[in-house]
């Protein structure tokens, strides 16, 4: 089996000059161990010579502390980062995504999942970096002098490497967007499957424990119970994904409102942001939701099949929250909103 390594850096192979000079920052910059380091595409963090390239990687990212996610064009575009990223979020891996530019926060909103990024050329949130793999992987960080020295110089390099990165071929939106539906038809699948896995290895281990039939057959009941969570994990998840077209944080944010009666003042937020929705027909010029556009249905439909779910399991679910959930389980709480759907 191979050693796995606490930094995972999951990029886009076409990104190599980029790639390259991130690891030595994180190594000379932060000081960040070599040996605590996997990039697949560089030989002296890679896979080694003769072992099965999947596997290894596997491995490698079931292992790790923290996935670094350098999401640049050909990354968005690669269906392997695609699920390198995945698998992050399924393992629930510590994720650190960085938004390497053109691409932006708009164009990765949709599989953040809820998770914060930072812009390659964001200077200070590094700090938050450098702290954070200190914290998880336990070593000292360089001295402060170095630090600035080697940021510095990664900075003043960056414009250039940036203007040199490949740009991926361009799909056409309808081939795109049947690839990203079977994609989270297969994600969501992922989950589901990872989430039984590890309620039938917890309820098997528990079984081990008992000698008598009363006893397994009360273990057997407890987890049982677990099926209907997964099955809620599920469609919240769908539900969110299906409110992310719709736009901007504000325009979920003014959507879920309207759907559930709740005040709303679009003061405040950024009225390009609706501006932007109302040019996509998703918002009428009163700032309604069109519930007939396509995006705001397909939201409509998800949050239809959650409520629907929550109302026939409200008992289990009641009990399955409490121990999972800081929100009431209350799909017209904004509560809930801001921690299962936005």
């Amino acid at each position: 089996m191979a050693l796995s390594k606490s930094v995972f850096v999951s990029h886009a192979t076409a990104d190599a000059v980029l790639v390259r000079a991130f690891v030595d920052f994180l190594a000379d910059g932060i000081g960040v161990p070599v040996e605590e380091i996997f990039c697949s595409s560089l030989p002296d963090f890679g896979i080694p010579t003769g072992q099965n390239f999947v596997e290894y990687m596997r491995s490698q990212i079931d292992g790790s502390l923290i996935v670094v996610m350098l999401m640049s064009p050909s990354y968005m575009a690669s269906a392997f980062c695609q699920a390198e990223m995945g698998a992050a979020w399924v393992k629930a891996k510590e994720v650190f995504p960085i938004v390497v530019p053109p691409t932006n926060f708009a164009d990765v909103s949709g599989v953040m999942l809820g998770k914060q990024a930072i812009k390659i050329n964001d200077d200070i949130r590094y700090n938050d970096l450098r702290e954070k793999l200190a914290n998880l992987v336990g070593f000292s960080p360089v001295k402060a002098t170095r630090w600035d020295q080697k940021r510095k110089q990664f900075f003043e390099a960056l414009p250039g490497m940036l203007a040199g990165l490949s740009k991926p071929p361009i799909v056409p939106a309808a081939v795109h967007q049947e690839l990203e539906a079977k994609y989270d038809e297969a994600l969501r699948d992922l989950e589901k499957q990872e989430e039984e896995i590890g309620r039938m290895e917890a309820e098997n281990a528990e079984l081990r424990k008992l000698k008598d039939a009363a006893g397994v057959a009360k273990v057997a009941a407890q987890f049982a119970d677990t099926t209907v969570g997964i099955e809620f994990e599920r469609l919240v998840l769908a539900a969110k994904r299906a409110i992310n077209p719709i736009g901007a944080s504000a325009v979920r944010r003014l959507y879920l409102a309207d759907r559930y009666g709740k005040p709303f003042d679009i003061r405040g937020w950024d009225q390009e942001e609706f501006d932007s929705a109302m040019r996509r027909n998703v918002l009428a010029e009163d700032c309604k939701p069109r519930h007939g556009h396509r995006e705001v249905s397909a939201a409509d439909q998800a949050l239809d099949e959650m409520e629907q779910f929550i109302s026939a399991n409200r008992e289990e679910l009641d009990e399955y929250c409490v121990q999972h959930s800081s929100s009431p389980l209350e799909p017209d709480n904004e509560d809930f909103w801001n921690e299962h759907l936005l």
